[in-house]
């Protein structure tokens, strides 16, 4: 690595351009704030949101999220089925 890029690499930012950012959710955070921030919204605008399955066939070795590769897919659909709660 170029040392000029050693300030920039050890930098700590959000690795999503997401609002709220990751660093925002703590333990605390729950439904309660999540309803707030929909109801922040207008009806007409556009939203984005990100869901997150926490399953992969394989680990990429560029990948930083929080993953796993099961070994069968019962926790896979256990996961489905509480999100479709």
């Amino acid at each position: 690595m170029k040392d000029a890029w050693i300030p920039y690499a050890t930098r700590a930012v959000p690795r999503y351009t997401s609002y709220p950012t990751a660093a925002d959710f703590t333990p605390e955070t729950g439904a309660a704030a999540a309803m707030a921030w929909s109801a922040a919204t207008q009806s007409e605008e556009a939203i984005s949101a990100y869901l997150h399955v926490p399953f992969c066939d394989k680990l990429c070795w560029y990948c930083g999220c929080a993953t796993s590769v099961p070994n069968g897919y019962r926790r896979v659909a256990e996961y489905v089925d509480l999100l479709l709660q």
